[in-house]
């Protein structure tokens, strides 16, 4: 998967939690252990959302792509499950 966005009409309304919830979930029944993913040191939002179902930084890169610097995260998908586990019970 390439990129996930939400339309800005919809977003802060807990589609893209729930579309990385079912990723998740998919990943896992596959067998995938560990999610990779990228994104623009910019967008607060995501990171605090990827924060949240545990995922953590482990490179920064600057201006890549071209123009903008993103952050490299990792979560092992057994801990995302967690996360997102706890949040739907609270």
């Amino acid at each position: 998967m390439f990129n996930i966005t939400i339309h800005p009409q919809w977003q802060r309304c807990g589609f893209g939690r729930r579309l990385l919830h079912v990723l998740i979930e998919q990943l896992t029944r596959r067998g995938v252990v560990t999610l990779w993913l990228e994104v623009r040191a910019s967008n607060a939002a995501a990171i605090a959302l990827y924060d949240d179902l545990g995922f953590n930084q482990v490179t920064s890169q600057r201006q890549w792509p071209p123009g903008r610097d993103c952050h490299g995260a990792a979560a092992g998908l057994a801990s995302a499950r967690r996360h997102l586990a706890r949040r739907e019970n609270h």
